[in-house]
């Protein structure tokens, strides 16, 4: 489901700048799914916008949540996304485009198809990534800026 997302909390949450993005490249964790991505793990000023989401995201999911993590990603020509589902624990995410150049939908596979979500900039796309395969053909774009909200179920003991 695409969402916007409103401005107070990415008010709160971390600005897309080119120093935000250039710090990004500093703090650069290896992802398995992704190529040619800078990936920062929980980035300074997203827990606002986490928490403040959860309500929202909980009423999408018609299940209580819990907070779990953020994730900035910079793309550059060429990213993919590679087909998977999220880990054990990692139920629910909100993809949230902060800046892009290009359009780059998000493929889900729903009722035994690919389906393709675009999601502009400053609006998010409300997933159940571990049950629910995803993945991004290779970007044509220069720059896409993404922020990953990740939420667990609160039923969940893992």
């Amino acid at each position: 489901m695409l969402i916007d997302i409103p401005e107070d909390l990415l008010t709160m949450s971390q600005r897309c700048t080119m120093a935000d993005i250039l710090a990004i490249s500093a703090h650069r964790v290896e992802d398995s799914y992704v190529t040619n991505a800078l990936t920062e793990h929980n980035p300074e000023g997203t827990a606002d916008l986490l928490d403040g989401m959860l309500d929202r995201v909980s009423g999408i999911a018609e299940v209580a949540l819990q907070p779990v993590a953020t994730w900035s990603r910079v793309y550059r020509h060429g990213a993919t996304l590679q087909e998977h589902t999220d880990r054990e624990g990692l139920h629910w995410a909100v993809s949230i485009c902060m800046r892009t150049d290009h359009d780059w939908p998000l493929e889900c596979f729903i009722d035994g198809e690919w389906q393709s979500f675009s999601v502009p900039e400053g609006m998010g796309i409300v997933t159940h990534v571990r049950r629910i395969p995803h993945r991004r053909r290779p970007f044509a774009g220069k720059l896409y800026v993404a922020l990953l909200l990740h939420y667990r179920e609160a039923s969940d003991d893992g």
